[in-house]
C-alpha cells in the first residue's frame, strides 16, 4: 500500500496540535535553544577534558589561554595511548579541536615557534605555512566579530543623517518638524 503524501497549505502543519504560525515559531525557537544548549554542553565537556589533560601533563597543556604553546604534530595518538581508555576518542578529538582552535593557541603558532610533546620537550617547529594558516583563522574571526556589531546596528535602527543642532532656534525648528511629522 502506497503512503499518502499530504500537501500543506499556508496555515497547515503536519501536527494537528500546532495550529498557528506563532506556535510554530515558538517551537522553532525552542529547537534553536536546544541546539545552543547542546553546543554549550559539548564545550563544557571539552573544557573538562582539557582540565584533565592539564592536570595529567602540565608541561604540555595549559588551562590559561595565553599560556598555550603549539603542540607536537600527532599528539592525539600519544594521548590516546597514554590515556588508555580514560578518555574516549570523541572526547579527545573535541578537546583538542577546542584547545587548538583557541585564539591564544593560534597566536602562539608563529613561524619557528617550538612545538612540545606531552613531557614539555621540543618536538618540532611551526612552519611558515602553519603560521600563515593560524594567522588567517585569527584574521577571519576578527573580521567576523567586527562585522557582527555593524550588522546588528544597521538592522536594529535605520541610519539617520546626522544633523547639527547648534542653537536653540535650530532645536525648536527640529521639534516643530517632528510634531508636524507625527500629526500627518
Amino acid at each position: 500500500m502506497a503512503a499518502k503524501k499530504t500537501v500543506l497549505g499556508a496555515g497547515d502543519t503536519e501536527d494537528p496540535k500546532i495550529s498557528s504560525f506563532a506556535e510554530r515559531d515558538l517551537l522553532d525557537q525552542i529547537a534553536d535553544v536546544s541546539k545552543a544548549g547542546r553546543a554549550r554542553r559539548a564545550r563544557q565537556a571539552a573544557n573538562a577534558v582539557i582540565k584533565r589533560l592539564a592536570a595529567t601533563w602540565p608541561p604540555c597543556f595549559s588551562i590559561f589561554e595565553k599560556h598555550r604553546e603549539p603542540l607536537k604534530i600527532g599528539i592525539y595518538h600519544d594521548i590516546a595511548v597514554a590515556a588508555a581508555g580514560a578518555i574516549t576518542t570523541d572526547e579527545l578529538k573535541a578537546a583538542l579541536r577546542l584547545y587548538c582552535g583557541n585564539v591564544g593557541y593560534l597566536l602562539a603558532c608563529r613561524e619557528g615557534a617550538e612545538r612540545i610533546d606531552l613531557n614539555g620537550n621540543v618536538a618540532g617547529k611551526v612552519t611558515a605555512a602553519e603560521a600563515a594558516q593560524a594567522a588567517g583563522i585569527v584574521a577571519r574571526r576578527q573580521n567576523k566579530s567586527a562585522a557582527k556589531p555593524a550588522a546588528a546596528k544597521s538592522a536594529a535602527a535605520p541610519q539617520l543623517a546626522p544633523r547639527k543642532l547648534s542653537s536653540l532656534a535650530n532645536l525648536r525648528a527640529a521639534g516643530r518638524a517632528r510634531r508636524e511629522a507625527a500629526v500627518s
